[in-house]
């Protein structure tokens, strides 16, 4: 199965370093790596030489956030679209593993050492059924585009699904680390501002949604709501 991971990444290139040697040491090697480099810190020099011609670099003017750089990889990547943190690190047979699971109803992700979202298979039929993420609930940044979509493909009858025996390595909130306080209070404003956007969307917390049409929807991403009682 042809594999393409699939990473954006912000300032901590040590773990990226990390991930992509770990996948390319894997029993399922990806075919390609494509990385939105938000950082703009990326150079040909700086990556693992062995394997360099596998991997394409995708330089931005500024931070383009998590659900927009997902956005591209959907629109300019072709199957198998692997997203991926880029502070997982995988085992010889995470990937393997992973893809045997693979299915074009479900989303899938490992059972072990990952919450879901932070390495995610995405078939295209899902793809092209829910579309694209919410990149209005937290622009530029990265909280609660991931609920957003995994609520949406629960109304279109899609759902997402942890593979037994399937594990990797996650350095949680590795980007996080590098943060100075001003970053770090800044990084909280944006939580709570994209947690008020998304209760405005649904009429509820995730899990606990009142609406299955978005209030104030932008038509990208759902109709418009009407009756706004719900």
């Amino acid at each position: 199965m042809d594999v393409n991971l699939c990473i954006p990444t912000l300032k901590r290139y040590d773990l990226l370093m990390k991930c992509l040697e770990s996948a390319e040491a894997g029993t399922l090697k990806p075919i390609k790596y494509i990385i939105i480099d938000n950082g703009n810190g990326l150079t040909p020099e700086s990556l693992p030489k062995a394997f360099t011609d596998k991997i394409y670099i995708v330089k931005v003017r500024h931070n383009l956030g998590v659900a927009r750089s997902w956005n591209w990889f959907f629109d300019n990547v072709p199957d198998h679209i692997l997203l991926c943190n880029d502070d997982i690190e995988f085992y010889e047979d995470s990937i393997e593993k992973l893809m045997a699971g693979y299915d074009e109803n479900f989303s899938i992700y490992p059972s072990e050492g990952s919450t879901s979202f932070s390495l995610m298979a995405f078939p295209r039929k899902i793809i092209n059924d829910v579309g694209h993420f919410d990149e209005t609930l937290s622009p530029y940044y990265a909280y609660f585009e991931d609920n957003d979509y995994h609520y949406r493909m629960l109304l279109k009858g899609y759902n997402i699904k942890d593979i037994p025996g399937c594990r990797v390595k996650h350095e949680a909130s590795g980007t996080m680390k590098a943060f100075s306080p001003i970053e770090l209070s800044m990084h909280h404003q944006k939580f709570r501002e994209a947690r008020a956007r998304y209760l405005a969307k649904w009429g509820g917390e995730p899990a606990h949604e009142k609406w299955t049409v978005p209030f104030n929807g932008v038509s990208q991403y759902g109709s418009t709501r009407e009756d706004n009682t719900g």
